[in-house]
């Protein structure tokens, strides 16, 4: 895969790229590109940077870039990207509360402690799962020690209609992305829909492989 996408570097940037920064890589990634470079343009390898390293890779960034244009996740003083995405929801009237990137490893759990103190009773919130994953993962959703969902997230899920809920929440959503891709393109589950304040969490459980979930909160105001 790593050998596919330094073919599409070399093709769609033959001249015009300046330096391409990939920052927080998996440090097989960094294993993997160190071979995958040798099958592309020199040139065009040697404009790539690859850091594992958080660090190595703001400071990296800090010498490209003016730390006023950086965001502050990546040691800038710019809004952090979660501000930046608040009116960017696939509703044009949704705002992105939180994302939260989880990291479920192989046959293990993981989970994402958050808290919805808004005093505003007119809006709701709504939790998706983004993911290229072939297996997924179970999730779960709780307000405090109640379930408030349990969701499959997999390929095989977004065909299937049924769906476990323990008081019968808005029906969830399962589409496949609007982003194209190979095989194992991106896609959405919705997993739990709330509007409620206080104190939540989130938790997978892997369905047999490592996998990355890209949890989004959105909120959109009620009619």
């Amino acid at each position: 895969e790593v050998v596919k996408i330094s073919g599409h570097i070399s093709t769609c940037f033959p001249e015009t790229l300046h330096c391409l920064v990939i920052l927080n890589a998996p440090t097989i990634f960094s294993l993997a590109w160190s071979i995958a470079k040798k099958f592309i343009d020199a040139r065009t390898a040697s404009k790539v940077e690859i850091y594992s390293n958080t660090k190595e890779g703001n400071n990296r960034l800090a010498e490209l870039i003016d730390t006023q244009n950086i965001p502050s996740d990546f040691g800038g003083t710019a809004p952090a990207l979660t501000a930046l995405l608040q009116n960017v929801g696939a509703d044009s009237n949704a705002k992105i509360k939180f994302t939260e990137l989880m990291q479920i490893k192989r046959n293990k759990k993981a989970k994402h402690k958050f808290d919805i103190d808004e005093s505003d009773s007119e809006v709701q919130y709504t939790l998706t799962i983004y993911t290229s994953s072939l297996m997924g993962a179970t999730f779960s959703v709780f307000q405090g020690d109640s379930l408030l969902n349990e969701v499959e997230v997999s390929k095989k899920a977004i065909g299937n209609s049924a769906q476990h809920t323990s008081n019968g929440t808005t029906p969830i959503k399962r589409r496949k992305s609007k982003i194209s891709g190979p095989e194992n393109s991106p896609y959405n589950i919705e997993i739990a829909t709330f509007c409620d304040i206080g104190k939540f969490r989130v938790e997978g459980k892997s369905l047999g492989t490592d996998g990355h979930f890209l949890i989004v909160c959105e909120s959109t105001a009620m009619s």
